[in-house]
């Protein structure tokens, strides 16, 4: 399963990263300094304080943790209430949160892709407050000054792709190398409203999973395996999906723990109801 992990997900399937006609000449030293700077961030991304509110979770603040002293600097979240009185959850990023976000962000850029050519593709286009995208106006915010520096010679959807490879090869386990190959020439759109519903429904089955990764992505049975291995990356938080903590406990390096704790774990079923910081809706989850 490990193999099948490495082979698939860290070559990262071709579906995903079509190459289209481009508009920037990005050479190679321009691409490995731009990836230079998203290594250099990815530290500085950690400890960063995220305040979200009611209205299922759009972001109200974003700031360094010093702009709110040395509180709660745990790998949980706190509750409170804004100057107004709605409810507020601060989240303190930790370097999974990091690792996992830039990985997100750029697949779900590409997640809305359709082989029957009805959907999205890795366009720099996100449906910021659709349900399944809570979170990733943030994980975009937090590489968007590197962008801006770059934007003349990458287009976003370059750059969302570039920033998750440098995320993948940042994660690899101690004593491991590997360099992620990366096409440029994806172009960016300013509306993507055809993407919505091409992503899956976090409580959909295993048939919906299948629809939309081989039916609607064309990917094959082993791929789509290795692409939930994904998870083995990050956290969910409440404020963004209504689901809570992380798949693996080293949630920062890309390994096959997810696979083993799907064998090797007994699972637990969780109701989560997380209605007071404005998640429409119960979800269920297995721990």
């Amino acid at each position: 399963m490990y193999r099948l992990f490495q082979a698939r997900w860290v070559r990262t399937p071709w579906v995903l990263w079509v190459l289209f006609p481009c508009v920037h000449t990005l050479t190679g030293c321009e691409r490995d300094e731009i990836a230079g700077r998203l290594r250099d961030e990815i530290p500085l991304m950690v400890n960063n304080v995220v305040v979200r509110a009611d209205g299922g979770g759009r972001k109200l603040q974003m700031a360094n943790h010093d702009d709110f002293g040395r509180e709660g600097t745990s790998r949980g979240c706190i509750r409170g209430r804004t100057s107004g009185g709605a409810r507020k959850l601060r989240q303190i990023t930790t370097r999974g949160d990091t690792i996992g976000g830039l990985v997100r962000l750029s697949f779900h850029d590409a997640g809305t892709y359709d082989v029957a050519g009805t959907g999205g593709r890795p366009d720099g286009c996100i449906l910021m407050d659709a349900a399944e995208n809570g979170g990733i106006k943030e994980d975009s915010l937090i590489v968007e000054r590197i962008y801006n520096e770059s934007r003349n010679v990458i287009s976003r959807a370059d750059f969302w792709a570039l920033a998750a490879n440098v995320a993948l090869e940042e994660a690899l386990p101690n004593g491991v190398t590997r360099n992620i190959p990366f096409r440029w020439g994806r172009l960016d759109v300013s509306s993507c409203n055809a993407d919505f519903g091409k992503l899956p429904d976090s409580e959909g089955n295993l048939d919906s999973v299948k629809a939309w990764a081989m039916n609607q992505l064309g990917m094959t049975e082993e791929e789509t395996v290795a692409l939930m291995g994904a998870h083995t990356l990050g956290r969910a938080v409440p404020a963004n999906s209504g689901y809570r903590g992380a798949w693996v406990q080293a949630d920062a390096v890309l390994d096959n723990a997810y696979f083993q704790d799907l064998v090797d774990r007994p699972w637990g079923r969780e109701t989560n109801d997380f209605r007071d910081i404005g998640i429409n809706r119960t979800t269920t989850q297995w721990n």
